[in-house]
């Protein structure tokens, strides 16, 4: 019971309990203001009341007596009373388990649609970097040696497009696409391996310990992609200790019976590798860590830092089937604890085999393009190789030069296209030119082929941005294997 000036009056042993009180009578008394986590929100029960008609359903944001916030589904109604003094009713039902499921929802679609918008933004400025990479290396090599003032500019242009491209390869690290493949790793070893350079990045007065687990600590990620988490947990953890401290490293194996326990994506049930770093910088609270893993937040001051390193650290792990999360039971400082399916090794693996690539040059390639930028500069590279080109602006004009029955070795295509995509216009070639290979070039998403035409034809993809030199091998390389297999 709560009086009108909101003093609580009376109170049961399960409401005491669910506020985390042994006895009712430490409620007795209390201001309801007290209750509140934060205490600006309260208004006058009766008041509200009065305004609501004599009953109100609210969920409170309360505080427990350890200090701690929980949520309340409370209904209050006013009791007749014989005098002026009235009295308030109030039940409470803990919904605090709910309110958080509610939370780690939002938080996750939140991030799906940023992938999304991640993506589409990669997809655009890979296109641009393509142009602008292409172009400055074919005029770099044009230029005569006198004209060394204008290459070195030009070397400039391209060493920054190499640097832009770097972005964009985080920016798809952390949407949905798949830019490098995932091969089986050691995370154990990995973490050992970079012992060395963790300790060049970090300061005199940081103190580094690593515990690593014995037994197999096998993931399936890509390898520089998983380093880059490390140097990402790392270095946030040196900029969270400009005095020093200690930071430590572990590695161990984990089961998890499924759920998203703090992290933002649900886990299957099964065996887990966790990797931790753990800092005794000045923690994070949980305003902040609503927002860790979303791309370009950051706390650091303007120029320190470009918000896309746990934005990274999230794309790569939820990709690999896994979870991260910030641990929030630590008192001081902060720990990230990421957690990757633990891999099953076979007792024994082939072999790759590398075969040599013998170069040639002279035949057709079907290149289709929508971007004009992007388009202009394939068709620049591949003449300069020495090959002919017919270009055509998306898959229903590259139909169009097919139908009408011209010849080519080679159809080099984007994958994202209005109208007709890559995919589908491959297919369509195919089906009629079994013989004639694909280089799928996108700056985006990751080639699914699933026709059966497309599966036993010979193709290969390219991602975008491009150096010319990368795009005449993977043509010289696809067009002998199909010289190859005619000759069989």
């Amino acid at each position: 019971l709560v009086s009108s000036d909101g003093v609580v009056t009376r109170a049961n042993r399960a409401f005491a309990h669910m506020l985390g009180y042994d006895d009712p009578n430490e409620l007795v008394g209390r201001s309801t203001a007290e209750l509140y986590l934060h205490p600006e929100e309260q208004r006058g029960l009766v008041n509200e009341l009065t305004e609501a008609g004599s009953l109100t359903v609210d969920e409170l944001l309360v505080r427990k007596k350890d200090g701690a916030g929980a949520w309340l589904m409370s209904t209050s109604v006013i009791l007749d009373t014989e005098d002026d003094d009235s009295q308030v009713l109030v039940t409470g039902i803990d919904i605090t388990e709910r309110k958080e499921m509610e939370q780690r929802l939002a938080r996750k679609g939140r991030m799906e649609a940023m992938g999304q918008l991640a993506g589409g933004i990669a997809h655009d400025f890979n296109n641009l970097l393509t142009a602008i990479l292409g172009n400055a290396t074919l005029l770099e090599n044009e230029l005569p040696a006198p004209r060394q003032n204008a290459r070195q500019i030009l070397g400039e242009i391209v060493n920054s497009s190499g640097t832009a491209a770097e972005l964009t390869e985080q920016l798809l690290a952390f949407s949905r696409g798949d830019p490098a493949a995932a091969t089986r790793v050691e995370l154990a070893e990995l973490v050992r391996g970079t012992h060395a350079l963790l300790h060049r990045l970090l300061p005199e007065n940081i103190e580094l310990e690593t515990e690593l687990c014995d037994g197999p600590t096998t993931v399936k990620a890509p390898p520089a992609q998983l380093k880059q988490i490390l140097l990402n947990l790392v270095i946030n953890a040196r900029d969270a200790m400009p005095d020093g401290g200690h930071l430590t490293i572990s590695v161990d194996r984990v089961f998890s019976d499924g759920g998203s326990a703090d992290g933002l994506v649900d886990l299957v049930p099964g065996d887990y590798v966790r990797l931790t770093v753990a800092d005794e910088g000045p923690g994070i609270d949980a305003e902040v860590r609503g927002h860790l893993f979303e791309p370009f937040f950051t706390t650091k001051p303007e120029g320190a830092g470009t918000g896309m390193g746990l934005a990274t650290v999230y794309g790569v792990v939820t990709r690999a089937g896994g979870s991260v999360y910030v641990d929030p039971a630590v008192q001081r400082g902060a720990t990230f604890r990421v957690l990757l399916p633990l891999e099953e090794v076979p007792e024994r693996e082939a072999p790759v085999v590398d075969e040599p690539v013998v170069r040639g040059g002279g035949e057709t390639v079907l290149l289709v393009e929508d971007d004009g930028a992007v388009r202009r500069v394939a068709e620049r590279i591949l003449k300069n190789a020495g090959y002919e080109v017919l270009a055509a602006a998306d898959g229903l004009e590259a139909m169009d030069i097919v139908r009408c029955g011209a010849s080519f070795d080679l159809l080099l295509t984007d994958v994202v296209m209005p109208g007709m995509g890559g995919v589908e216009l491959a297919e369509g070639v195919v089906r009629d030119h079994p013989q004639v290979p694909v280089l799928f070039v996108s700056g985006y998403s990751k080639v699914t082929l699933q026709s059966d035409a497309l599966r036993a034809a010979h193709t290969d993809s390219l991602a975008k941005p491009f150096t010319p030199a990368i795009l005449v091998e993977r043509v010289q390389s696809l067009l002998e294997v199909a010289r190859t297999r005619a000759q069989v």
